[in-house]
C-alpha cells in the first residue's frame, strides 16, 4: 500500500471514530449537568462537590467581559448581597447582565458566584433590595469588592481572585426535603471559546406535606475536563435564557 493511500485509509477511520467519541463526551457531560443540577437545587453541597472542579481558575474560567460593565445599585440582605451589572460578553451564550452574588465571610465580604441572566430565578432567593439601614451602609463596601474580584479577574490574577472569593463548595448544608426535579431536558452546545455547554430545562417542584408549589428553571452549565472527568464551572452560572 502507497503511504498516499495509507494515509487517506488513516484519515477515513479517524473521521469515522471521531463522531462516537464526541457522542461518547456529550452523554457523559448531560450525566454530569444533571447531577450537578439534582444536588444544586437541593442545596446537596456535600454531593455538588463530586461534580465541581477543585481548581479556581477552573472554577470561573475566561474574563467574561470585552469592556467596560456598569453596576447597579448593590442589594444587601443580612448575610448575602447581590450587585448587578450590565456590560459587553465575549460570549454569545451570555445574557449582557447579571449579578455578582456575595456572602459575608465573618467580618469581610466575599464572591460567591457571578450569575448571568435575563430574569432572576426565583429559586435563588437572591436579595431583591437593601432592608435595613445597617444594609443599605454596606452597599460600597459590597460594591467596592465585587470591582476587586472583577479587575483581578481580567488581570488573571488568580492569587487575588482565591483571596476575594467565598468557597460555597465547601460548606455542607442539610439538603432539602421535598424538592424533586422533573421534566428535565438537556442538550449539548459551545461557548463561543469552544467548551462545552450543556443548555437545560426543568420542573422544580416543593412539597410540604399536602402542599406544593413549582416552577419552570432553565439556564446553561459550562464543562470542563478536569483530573480526567467533566466537570461544572459551578461559580459561573447561566439562567433563563
Amino acid at each position: 500500500m502507497s503511504r498516499v493511500r495509507a494515509l487517506s485509509v488513516l484519515i477515513g477511520l479517524m473521521l469515522l471514530a471521531a463522531p462516537a467519541t464526541w457522542a461518547g463526551d456529550a452523554e457523559e457531560q448531560r450525566q454530569t449537568a444533571m447531577r450537578f443540577l439534582q444536588a444544586y437545587v437541593r442545596q446537596d453541597i456535600a454531593t455538588v462537590r463530586n461534580y465541581v472542579p477543585t481548581s479556581l481558575e477552573a472554577m470561573f474560567g475566561a474574563y467574561p467581559f470585552t469592556g467596560a460593565y456598569t453596576f447597579t445599585t448593590p442589594k444587601v440582605d443580612d448575610g448575602q448581597a447581590l450587585v448587578e451589572f450590565t456590560g459587553n460578553v465575549a460570549d454569545r451564550n451570555l445574557p449582557p447582565k447579571g449579578g455578582v452574588l456575595m456572602r459575608r465571610d465573618g467580618n469581610d465580604w466575599k464572591v460567591r458566584q457571578v450569575l448571568f441572566y435575563d430574569k432572576v430565578p426565583r429559586l435563588l432567593n437572591l436579595p431583591s433590595r437593601s432592608i435595613t439601614n445597617a444594609d443599605r451602609a454596606q452597599e460600597s463596601v459590597v460594591k467596592a469588592v465585587a470591582q476587586r474580584f472583577l479587575e483581578a479577574w481580567r488581570r488573571k490574577d488568580v492569587a487575588r481572585m482565591d483571596e476575594l472569593t467565598y468557597k460555597w463548595q465547601l460548606v455542607n448544608k442539610d439538603p432539602i426535603k421535598g424538592l424533586s426535579l422533573t421534566n428535565i431536558t438537556l442538550s449539548n452546545s459551545t461557548t463561543t471559546g469552544g467548551e462545552p455547554l450543556v443548555k437545560y430545562s426543568a420542573k422544580i417542584t416543593y412539597r410540604f406535606g399536602i402542599l406544593s408549589y413549582s416552577m419552570d428553571f432553565k439556564g446553561g452549565l459550562v464543562l470542563v475536563k478536569h483530573n480526567g472527568d467533566w466537570k461544572v464551572r459551578g461559580s459561573l452560572l447561566l439562567f433563563d435564557f
